[in-house]
């Protein structure tokens, strides 16, 4: 009985870069597909650039941009830099830091002014860029952004008696339930497989460091 043998392959394409910041170099890996105006994509907390597999293989979209999905350093496959003693202290997600990703990533791939959009993190990114980086982007989409989220406790996400399974089902607890089940399991599929003391950390930036509640009136639509 005949059998096709042709591989499919996923028009996404991997590859590591390494960038530089505050002295520090970071083999960061990232994904990308078609071809246009170049359109960086920031995840979430505590999770990865998988979340952005959906959106690199749209043909419609890679029609018109150049898609590029990221891990942030100690996400995904973006382990720890080997130049630091990384276990020796907190992990802890600054505004300072998270800010300088994208522009430093933009300008390893020689990219012009590209967009930016992100979700959670990412979409309070979004913010930020616009007020401290605006030459540096054309457009910035914040998806699930604020001004300021208040996030209270959160030694929940980093303790030895709670595995990543919690902070998962969390996560899986917040999606729609008319969503697709395949997808909404391979969303918590990613959320289980952080670093344990990351998820906790992300959210230093997301409930701490990121405060416009004070400063919106600053943005400039006409740069960026």
């Amino acid at each position: 009985m005949a059998t096709d043998t042709t591989p499919r392959f996923d028009a996404a394409i991997g590859r590591y870069v390494h960038l530089t910041i505050d002295g520090v170099e970071y083999r960061t890996y990232f994904e990308c597909s078609g071809t246009g105006i170049p359109l960086l994509l920031q995840h979430t907390a505590g999770a990865d650039g998988r979340q952005w597999r959906h959106v690199l293989e749209d043909a419609e979209l890679a029609r018109h941009f150049q898609l590029i999905a990221y891990d942030l350093p100690y996400h995904g496959k973006s382990v720890p830099p080997v130049g630091e003693r990384w276990w020796a202290q907190e992990y802890r997600l600054t505004r300072d830091f998270l800010v300088q990703v994208p522009v430093v990533l933009a300008r390893a791939l020689g990219l012009e002014r590209p967009m930016y959009m992100g979700s959670s993190i990412g979409g309070h990114l979004a913010l930020d860029l616009a007020r401290e980086r605006p030459d540096d982007f054309r457009a910035v989409i914040g998806l699930e952004a604020a001004a300021y989220t208040p996030g209270g406790d959160v030694d929940d996400f980093h303790h030895p008696n709670i595995g990543n399974d919690y902070k998962a089902h969390l996560m899986y607890g917040l999606m729609s339930p008319t969503s697709p089940e395949a997808f909404r399991r391979e969303t918590l599929w990613v959320y289980s497989q952080g670093a344990p003391s990351v998820f906790r950390g992300d959210l230093y930036y997301y409930s701490v460091d990121h405060d416009l509640r004070e400063g919106a009136e600053e943005f400039d639509t006409r740069r960026v």
